[in-house]
């Protein structure tokens, strides 16, 4: 693949309940030694999803809302930036930043990860 970073290790993550999405990450690529990471692929829940939408903050009340399509870099000294969408209860589909610090994962939340010493 030309242009792709190139990548050291592939780790699956799983997150534990009431681990910030973001924060978590970012420690398990420092766990892995990682000095760069990003997400090929994730599937899970968060308590309830707070997005920057659009520079509006969105707060999508619980009980569970699904995550897809997460997509971001991982910085290991913190300050990453995750934009995914939230697949809400009511069937609608909103999208955007998930606001550091405030998505707590649910049951559980699984994440792919590639990374660079």
């Amino acid at each position: 693949m030309t242009g792709a970073a190139p990548v050291d290790r592939v780790v699956l993550v799983k997150l534990q309940p009431n681990q910030d999405v973001t924060q978590a990450l970012e420690q398990a690529a420092r766990i892995c030694g990682f000095a760069s990471a990003h997400i090929l692929g994730a599937v899970g829940s968060v308590v309830e999803a707070v997005l920057d939408h659009d520079g509006q903050e969105l707060r999508i009340p619980g009980p569970g809302q699904e995550i897809a399509c997460l997509s971001g870099a991982i910085k290991p000294t913190g300050g990453s930036r995750l934009s995914g969408y939230v697949c809400c209860v009511d069937t609608s589909v909103v999208g955007g930043t998930l606001v550091y610090g405030r998505n707590a994962v649910g049951v559980t939340f699984e994440v792919l990860l590639a990374g660079q010493a």
